[in-house]
């Protein structure tokens, strides 16, 4: 979103044009060494959205807490998850919630993308995820993998929940983390559970905490 308030991010890229009359360019790049390329903001982000072979993930993808979560993409490497970019652990990092999107509306507890700028699209409905060239909805290997489809489940983020969060605001005892729910193009504040969430590391300049 513009700082004027307006949405960024929105052209049905099959019709749009660069300045020169030609074809627009793809909304995302696959680097064919296991990473994608967003287009817009330059953030290179893991192709498999909830990898099983990241440190301490389970058969689906999911670490128990955001600690866990810290540690999954700060140790990513080349020859792991199918990369084979030459990274090193400490090259990779969570992303925060305005990696996923950089307008959220937002209640102490719950949020929805309302714009672009980030890796969600408002135009495109579960998951809010557009395929390589951005003209329609993602599908799998178009051009991410292992992105999940359920409501339940989410991604941690390396936000920090607001002071104005409490546990006891969302009905149970714990420490808090935001996560984003790329389904639903939602952001909720939850505490930390036993059944955990999703990894999806990203490259490039660090977001807002």
């Amino acid at each position: 979103m513009a700082r004027d308030g307006s949405p960024v991010g929105l052209l049905n890229l099959s019709h749009a044009q660069t300045p020169s009359g030609g074809a627009a360019a793809a909304r995302v790049t696959d680097d064919g060494n296991g990473t994608v390329t967003d287009n817009e903001s330059g953030l290179i982000w893991l192709k498999n959205a909830s990898s099983p072979e990241l440190q301490g993930a389970d058969a689906q993808g999911r670490v128990p807490n955001k600690a866990a979560a810290l540690n999954a993409a700060a140790t990513l490497g080349s020859g792991q998850c199918g990369l084979s970019d030459g990274s090193r652990p400490g090259d990779w990092r969570l992303p925060a919630s305005a990696d996923f999107c950089k307008a959220w509306t937002s209640s102490d507890v719950q949020g929805m993308c309302s714009g672009g700028g980030g890796l969600l699209r408002q135009k495109f409905r579960r998951p809010f995820l557009s395929n390589t060239q951005g003209d329609a909805k993602w599908r799998e290997g178009d051009p991410f993998v292992g992105v999940p489809s359920g409501d339940y489940r989410y991604h941690y983020t390396s936000t920090r929940a607001p002071t104005s969060a409490s546990s006891n605001s969302v009905g149970m005892k714990g420490e808090l983390s935001v996560q984003v729910q790329v389904n639903q193009g939602a952001t909720f504040i939850n505490v930390d559970r036993a059944n955990g969430g999703s990894v999806w590391p990203v490259r490039g300049p660090a977001g807002p905490k």
